[in-house]
């Protein structure tokens, strides 16, 4: 298997993983900042965009399951998006997680982030 399938097996194994949370987590924080109502099919939003490729990528406290128009509204709208980051996380673990997202990923982990995926556990 190549890095790049490795990469998007991994990303498969971890969306399935957050969005069977099976709630959107903006439940209560756009209630009060506004009233988004949820709609639409269970998305795995990232804190620290995946695009990064960082080590946290696919860390539980680095993902939400938003449905797909909260997921859309913070995209669109980023002070929100912020807004909504530290409500979910305690500036601690906010701290704690951008710490690691600087951590060396070294691709040869993904064998290990697979497994522990398929295992159910989390990072």
């Amino acid at each position: 298997m190549t890095r790049s399938e490795k990469v998007k097996l991994a990303d498969a194994l971890f969306s399935a993983r957050i969005r069977a949370r099976g709630v959107c987590q903006a439940q209560g924080f756009t209630d009060r900042a506004g009233g988004v109502e949820c709609w639409g099919r269970f998305e795995c939003a990232h804190v620290i965009r995946r695009w990064k490729r960082n080590a946290v990528r696919w860390d539980d406290d680095n993902a939400a399951c938003l449905c797909m128009r909260h997921h859309l509204y913070f995209t669109m709208n980023r002070l929100e998006e912020d807004r909504f980051h530290s409500w979910l996380l305690s500036p601690e673990r906010f701290s704690e997680l951008e710490r690691r997202a600087n951590d060396v990923f070294n691709r040869a982990d993904l064998d290990a982030i697979i497994a522990r995926l398929r295992r159910g556990e989390a990072a």
